[in-house]
């Protein structure tokens, strides 16, 4: 009997033991990784009472300490509003409720005491300056990547400094990571080998004697928050208020309490279809269009008419069969109703296909135009977008001449994109009616 209950065990293969171990080792690491995130990880304490009583870190270090240690978008039009109430950017009001800034003239001294994230907002105002003048709708950080990079480098520049302060480091310290990394072996210290050359990104209260201070400071901040927010005045101020209520402006910015001026300085990525051009001299609004159902836009002439032709061709033979040789007319008063909806079928389609016979030839005739004419064009390219997948991108150009309200961007091939860059004057040759490019010409750049 001992012998048959032997030969009835399962048999456990080594590899299901190993696999067994590995899931069993695997869990308790994330188990263990989970309750060092959850005894870590920031959270927002108790507000003091309401206090107008400012401390000395700057909005966007007081952004982070109320926000769970997290930096919100709001910190960087509240730099922007700081460095006007600290009297390096002045802050306008038009007529049209529009909103201005205007570069001092500041000394390399006060350059010197700004944190590299004020730098930063101050250098951007300075790149976009047309004879010291900006329209904060121009304050745009660039296209998506760049001013995702923009962003970031933002970001942690405050982590920046509010580590050098001794307020925040990062949530997993080089204790915690270089355990959990070699608990996990290979595999998970190659991530956190990764992740040691990245910068931190969440922030959480610091150890030991430290956090007794971060803990006081976003405490009292987010009592000031309290006030700001209690007061009706800030939610509808806008950015020229700064020279009224200074610095408390600022903070009541960097909490979201001031929305309009969150509104009025939308410092983000830039938008594709508007853009502010200072070509010509003074800064106006440009919209931009992108013809992209516009048949043949772009396209080399000699192509346009090549294609023109055969389809028109072959659209006109086919309207012609419909229209002509079968002639649905006189089936449309037939007692069958299904005869009826033939004839129906038949008219609407040689009626679309007369309207693509039609749009073609002028396909054509635009080609053959732009075969012998070609207009110059100089300004600045206020747009240069790529769009589409692998297998089809499109490349676009915009370039402002001035003069004109609407700029209908070019669509060009991948090498022609390649010769230009944004915000940079060229000179261009066009032809008129299909937009083909035919070459560009860098000019040299304008002084602001």
């Amino acid at each position: 009997m001992l012998t048959l209950a032997a030969e009835a065990a399962p048999k456990v293969e080594p590899i299901a033991a190993v696999l067994v171990v590995a899931l069993v080792y695997l869990a308790g690491w994330v188990a263990v990784a989970g309750v060092a995130y959850l005894v870590h990880r920031p959270v927002e304490p108790d507000a003091a009472p309401d206090t107008q009583e400012l401390g000395p870190e700057p909005p966007a270090i007081a952004n982070l300490l109320t926000g769970t240690f997290e930096v919100s978008a709001e910190a960087m039009p509240a730099t922007l509003v700081d460095l006007a109430a600290r009297r390096l950017v002045e802050l306008e009001t038009l007529p049209d409720g529009s909103t201005v800034c205007r570069l001092r003239t500041s000394t390399a001294d006060r350059d010197a005491d700004l944190a590299p994230y004020e730098s930063q907002v101050l250098g951007l105002l300075r790149d976009k300056a047309v004879n010291g003048v900006v329209p904060a709708g121009a304050l745009t950080t660039g296209t998506g990547e760049r001013a995702s990079a923009f962003w970031k480098s933002f970001r942690k520049a405050v982590i920046a400094d509010a580590q050098q302060r001794g307020l925040c480091r990062a949530v997993w310290g080089k204790r915690i990571s270089s355990l959990l990394g070699i608990a996990a072996l290979l595999p998970f210290l190659l991530i956190w080998a990764a992740g040691r050359f990245k910068a931190p990104d969440e922030v959480e209260w610091t150890p030991l004697g430290a956090v007794t201070i971060a803990c006081a400071l976003a405490i009292a901040w987010l009592g000031v928050r309290g006030y700001l927010s209690g007061t009706a005045t800030f939610p509808d101020l806008p950015p020229a208020h700064v020279v009224l209520w200074d610095r408390y402006l600022a903070y009541a910015t960097a909490f979201g309490v001031a929305r309009a001026c969150v509104r009025a300085l939308p410092m983000s990525a830039e938008p594709d279809r508007r853009a502010w051009s200072s070509y010509g001299g003074r800064w106006r609004q440009v919209k931009v269009r992108y013809p992209k159902l516009r048949p043949g836009w772009g396209m080399s002439p000699w192509i346009a008419l090549l294609r023109g032709l055969f389809f028109g061709a072959f659209a006109g033979f086919i309207t012609y069969v419909l229209l002509i040789r079968v002639d649905p007319r006189d089936s449309l008063d037939a007692t069958g109703p299904a005869s009826r909806y033939v004839a129906w079928a038949v008219l609407g389609a040689g009626l679309i296909c007369l309207l693509v016979t039609v749009r073609l030839g002028s396909l054509v005739v635009q080609a053959l135009n732009d075969l012998f004419v070609t207009r110059t064009v100089e300004g600045e390219v206020l747009r240069e977008r790529t769009w589409g997948t692998d297998e089809n991108i499109t490349h676009w150009v915009a370039v402002d001449n001035g003069k004109s309200p609407v700029v209908r961007a070019w669509r060009v091939s991948p090498a022609r994109a390649t010769e230009v860059d944004q915000n940079q004057v060229v000179r261009a040759r066009v032809s008129p009616l299909l937009g083909f490019v035919r070459s560009f010409e860098r000019l040299p750049v304008v002084s602001k």
